[in-house]
């Protein structure tokens, strides 16, 4: 039974935990329908049993004021109480509006309750479908939509296809009125279904409490919102024309009420039946392919070949009955197309606005723009019929019209679709406000929060101040000199500094003398020197011996960067005492000052120190020799690139001197026998670089064949905004496709490998890597897409948000071309392992192998190529395995490069017992990692005991 059902799952393309969310809604949508066949049937043949086919505008006309207040009332209530209320509220008004209905009807002999039926079939059928669409929306995501919607309306023509059949011979023996039971009998099953619904799925989620998802008001200046009510409207002009045109034409032909009961039943059942076929096997699979452009152009399209062949038949052959036929079909592919192609197409097209204004959106649009478009279509018929006096013919002609506008709106709101999705993902990362300064209640509020006793307020407000110029930020300054915390006192100490404001010399001198702290006395110390130049030595040289360490360090800098030759004579004297120290703390001192003074020219004492033998020593030195930018202390920055303590201050020491050191950079890097570790640590200084020499260096490495290596290439690409050329595009591409050439192999042997206990580790490092591969194609369409909606998109997928997910795979099925797409949705969909790997061998066809062949494939891979955690999880499955298949595999491991790799084979060994072993592990015996020969010793002595 599970094989049953797991075929008809892959059939319909429905995936796991998608079963039961679809059945249940598939169950509303099959008495929707139950409803929707018996209310139409009574309410079609009644009114065309009272009435002329010119009334019909009327209907229109009612529907769409009544449609309109209901409306109103809809997108009220919905403002106030949650989706699962609303919709309770929605369905139990439909049973009382059906009920009400069919009691008026037995109660009163009048042509306005038959009136008022009609028009309640198009409100029953905008609102329950309204309901239907909006519970579908909370619980399928977008990726979800384009695959499900097709076989939610399906469902709904099951009670088509059964009642239009059972229709003819019912009306034999009960009257038409009474159809209407049926009606209400349907809506009540729908609402005992919604309620056990809202009762298992909660309709709102913890991803619903983001800012995005809060409610906001609607923009109306939105032009993909524009174009999205003006699609709407068109399209209901485009099916009210066909159906008054084809109702015309059916009053023409059939008289009796019977006779026009059972037509309508045959053709209700014609179509369910058309149109189930169509959503079960076509229309899932026809939106995922070609995506929101063939679902808005698909209806107006095939209905303008139907009306154009109409005309075309009744002008050649002159026969009505031809024209009523070929507008038979036409009615019938409107219908089938509108709820199977166009109805999932504009819950597709809700996306782009944030989850805050998406039910509120779909509420505006399907309880106000559909009935005002109802109204204004039964306005215009009513005019050409009653007063123009046009035919069915003629009105054929204004409808080919209205569709070739139809078709022009399709194709611009597909264009915005992409776009807004874009936009909206862009906004959705970005956030943000904008502060004025520009009027003086801004600034006044400025002024008075630097008394504030908080300094990181001071310091922000100060930073604003400087940020406008404003001409007062010298007096500022000099009145938060005596503030009382001390990183106030110092920030504006430096401030003064840095604008050199000889203004306040005098007040800075005032506090070299009464400052308490030594650490802001010695940066008072240096701005005197800076404002006062080398007229303040005699005054500032007996601070040279102070017995504070701030204080010494603010005069030494003060006079080596302004004290003149004296200045730089005295101080640079002290300096080389502490330069030839044998305490590592005074040479550490020495780098700070020579860091502080930041003259590139006083770079020499650096080069002692990038390379004395103590760590913190170095690591001073390598910060000055940041400050200093001097391009002669290059191959001892370099040095220190190779110590993990000191790579990173390495790193920013290299990034300070720019773009002219890439070529040395480029020339570590090719150096021979060179670590990978020393290899990613260039090329992320690379990336921070940036400019064009940067990327010109990292693009002839983009091809690099250790995947740790060119992960990081195009990490530093991405952070060199990197933009492919034309040119770039085509190698750009073919990397993206061998990358997911080697996801497939990866794929494959997750699946060959199977999934039992001892190859957890291994499954999951080969999922890692998958991942992996993924980020790196992500990075390389960054290249020749929108590079933050791409960047954007590798955030979401590391996230567990499906919604999130299934946003960003429209994105890309929007904004791709068809051969990325093809490769890339498998890739970065929501889907299985054995899901994607299915659509990725018709790609990339892979040979079959057996779990053991597979194992020895990833063990026998150059250690460039995977990971050393997939190969140290690789060699522990071998060893537990204890089958001595792989000996031959673990001992080649013996020799890699990498000692954690090394250590677990010679472990595996012990597990496997080959032959000779501990003539084996003598490969081993003077390994240069001491954990690997410890192995050794204990794989020895268990041999012995």
């Amino acid at each position: 039974m599970s094989n049953k059902i797991k075929s008809i799952t892959r059939i319909f393309n429905i995936r796991d935990g998608e079963g039961l969310p679809l059945f249940l809604l598939m169950v509303h949508s099959f008495f929707n329908g139950v409803t929707f066949v018996f209310f139409d049937t009574s309410a079609y043949t009644l009114f065309l049993g009272q009435f002329s086919v010119k009334s019909l505008p009327y209907v229109y006309i009612g529907t769409g004021i009544a449609a309109m207040i209901l409306g109103f009332a809809y997108t009220k209530l919905e403002g106030k109480v949650s989706p699962a209320t609303l919709f309770k509220i929605t369905l139990s008004f439909l049973v009382i509006l059906i009920t009400g209905l069919y009691i008026a009807l037995q109660i009163f002999q009048s042509k306005f309750i038959v009136f008022l039926v009609a028009v309640g079939s198009e409100i029953i059928c905008i609102i329950a479908c309204l309901e239907l669409w909006a519970l579908a929306g909370l619980m399928f995501n977008i990726r979800q939509s384009k695959r499900l919607l097709g076989l939610i309306v399906a469902s709904q023509e099951i009670p088509g296809l059964i009642g239009g059949l059972s229709i003819p011979l019912i009306v034999q023996f009960w009257d038409v009125k009474n159809l209407l039971l049926v009606a209400a009998g349907g809506m009540i099953a729908s609402l005992t279904v919604l309620m056990y619904i809202i009762r298992v799925y909660p309709l709102s989620s913890k991803e619903d409490e983001s800012d995005d998802n809060k409610k906001t008001s609607v923009d109306f200046k939105d032009r993909y919102l524009h174009l999205f009510f003006v699609l709407t409207v068109l399209s209901f002009f485009g099916f009210y024309l066909i159906d008054y045109i084809f109702l015309d034409q059916v009053s023409s032909f059939f008289t009796d009420d019977k006779k026009l009961a059972s037509f309508f039943g045959i053709f209700f059942a014609i179509l369910s039946v058309t149109q189930l076929l169509f959503s079960v096997f076509a229309s899932g699979h026809l939106i995922t392919k070609y995506g929101i452009g063939f679902a808005l152009l698909a209806l107006p399209l095939f209905v303008s070949m139907g009306s154009g062949l109409a005309l075309i038949g009744v002008l050649i052959t002159g026969s009505t009955f031809v024209f009523f036929t070929i507008i038979c079909i036409t009615k019938l592919l409107d219908q089938v197309l509108r709820d199977a192609v166009e109805a999932p197409a504009f819950q597709i097209l809700y996306q782009p606005f944030p989850i805050g204004q998406r039910l509120r959106v779909q509420s505006i649009r399907e309880s106000i723009v559909e009935p005002m478009a109802v109204g204004l279509c039964g306005v215009l018929i009513l005019f050409l019929t009653s007063i123009l006096s046009i035919s069915a013919i003629e009105l054929t002609i204004l409808a080919l019209i209205l569709i070739a506008v139809w078709v022009v709106i399709g194709i611009l709101l597909r264009r915005k679709y992409t776009s807004s999705l874009l936009n909206a993902l862009t906004k959705r990362r970005l956030g943000g406000i904008f502060l004025s300064l520009e009027d003086s209640s801004s600034l006044a509020v400025l002024q008075k929060r630097l008394g504030s006793p908080n300094p990181g307020e001071v310091i922000y407000c100060l930073d604003m101040l400087e940020g406008i110029e404003h001409k007062s930020l010298s007096s500022f300054y000099l009145n938060l000199l005596d503030h009382p915390e001390l990183i106030v006192r110092e920030y504006v100490m430096k401030k003064i500094d840095e604008h050199h404001m000889v203004p306040n010399l005098e007040a800075v001198r005032e506090r070299v003398k009464i400052e308490e702290s030594p650490r802001i006395r010695g940066f008072a110390i240096r701005t005197l020197c800076s404002l006062a130049e080398d007229e303040v030595f005699e005054y500032i040289s007996p601070y040279l011996e102070d017995s504070e360490p701030d204080i010494v360090k603010g005069a030494m800098i003060g006079l080596l960067r302004n004290g003149g030759i004296d200045g730089v004579l005295i101080s640079g004297s002290a300096l080389n005492s502490l330069l030839s120290s044998d305490l590592p703390g005074d040479r550490k001192f020495a780098a700070e000052v020579l860091g502080e003074v930041g003259i590139s020219s006083f770079y020499r004492p650096l080069v002692t120190l990038l390379r004395d033998d103590r760590l913190e020593v170095r690591g001073e030195a390598l910060v000055a020799s940041r400050k200093l930018k001097n391009i002669n202390l290059l191959p001892y920055i370099l040095e220190n690139m190779t110590m993990s303590q000191t790579f990173e201050k390495a790193s920013s020491a290299l990034v300070a001197l720019g773009e002219q050191i890439i070529p040395n950079l480029e020339n570590t890097f090719l150096q021979k026998d060179q670590t990978s570790n020393i290899q990613v640590r260039i090329i992320r200084v690379c990336g921070r670089i940036g400019g064009e020499k940067a990327i010109k260096m990292l693009k002839k490495y983009l091809g690099f064949q250790e995947t740790r290596i060119r992960h990081q290439i195009l990490s530093s690409l991405i952070s060199c905004d990197f933009k492919a050329n034309k040119d770039d595009i085509a190698m750009v591409k073919k990397m993206i496709k061998d990358e997911v050439k080697v996801a497939t192999g990866k794929l494959m042997a997750i699946s060959e490998i199977g999934n039992d206990k001892q190859s957890t580790l291994l499954i999951n490092a080969l999922h890692e890597e998958v991942r992996e591969v993924r980020e790196r194609t992500l990075s390389l369409l960054s290249f020749i897409y929108p590079s933050e909606s791409i960047l954007k998109a590798k955030d979401y997928f590391s996230s567990n948000s499906s919604n999130k997910k299934a946003y960003e795979c429209e994105v890309f099925d929007n904004i791709l071309s068809k051969d990325l797409k093809d490769i890339m949705i498998p890739l970065i969909e929501d889907i299985s392992s054995s899901e994607c790997l299915s659509k990725l061998k018709v790609i990339f066809p892979q040979e079959p192998s057996s779990r053991a062949e597979t194992i020895l494939e990833i063990m026998n891979s150059s250690d460039s190529l995977i990971t050393t955690w997939t190969q140290i999880c690789t060699l522990h499955l071998a060893g537990h395995s204890g089958d001595k298949v792989y000996c031959d595999a673990v001992l080649a491991s013996l020799r890699v490069k990498d000692p954690f790799v090394r250590e677990t084979a010679v472990w595996a060994l012990e597990k496997l017992k080959p032959d000779n072993l501990k003539m084996h592990l003598e490969i081993v015996k003077d390994d240069p990692c001491e954990n690997v020969r410890n192995q050794r010793v204990l794989v020895l002595k268990s041999i012995r005991n």
